[in-house]
């Protein structure tokens, strides 16, 4: 596996024992195949709750520890909304973990894995986070209140076999803070 990845996982390990020990909810978004223990699957259906995540979501503002998004932020059509979502359901400090498919990998290659699914309807790579953990860049789209400081962000291959496959993927720690 890539180093890049395995650092991703250690965090994301450290940063789930902490929101934990803290009390407070934690849910996966679109997890209804592999949500990891401790982690309320949120989903169309087929999840602990059932809810059209394109849609408002149905957690109180301020309620979530931490949002899990593995292979779920492509199949939302509306990025802004997706973070906005998140953004307001996070703690004050809480924490996102997203592993989403991007569109250009560590070696600078065109990600082969973004496009080859027919369910995926946005794209990503790092930079697409940047308008929502830079101030220079967020005034360009006009973000006056999603701000996240980024723990970790990196385009990475999984494995050996993703990058055999030009699979790669963007992965991003981000920690919600307050915008003023």
């Amino acid at each position: 596996m890539c180093e890049a990845y395995n650092y991703f996982l250690d965090i994301s390990a450290k940063v789930i024992q902490i929101i934990k020990r803290q009390g407070l909810r934690m849910i996966d978004l679109g997890g209804q195949f592999a949500s990891p223990d401790g982690f309320e699957s949120v989903d169309l259906q087929g999840g602990d709750i059932t809810a059209d995540l394109s849609k408002e979501y149905p957690f109180e503002d301020n309620s979530i520890g931490c949002v899990r998004a593995f292979d779920f932020m492509e199949h939302i059509a509306d990025k802004m909304h997706t973070l906005s979502e998140i953004h307001r359901v996070l703690t004050p400090g809480g924490i996102l973990i997203s592993m989403t498919p991007s569109t250009i990998g560590p070696d600078g290659l065109a990600g082969a894995g973004a496009f080859q699914d027919p369910t995926h309807c946005s794209y990503w790579n790092k930079n697409a986070f940047w308008y929502v953990t830079d101030p220079r860049l967020m005034k360009y789209i006009c973000n006056k209140k999603i701000k996240f400081q980024s723990l970790l962000l990196e385009n990475s291959y999984l494995s050996d076999w993703h990058k055999g496959h030009n699979i790669p993927y963007v992965l991003a720690i981000l920690k919600k803070e307050t915008v003023l």
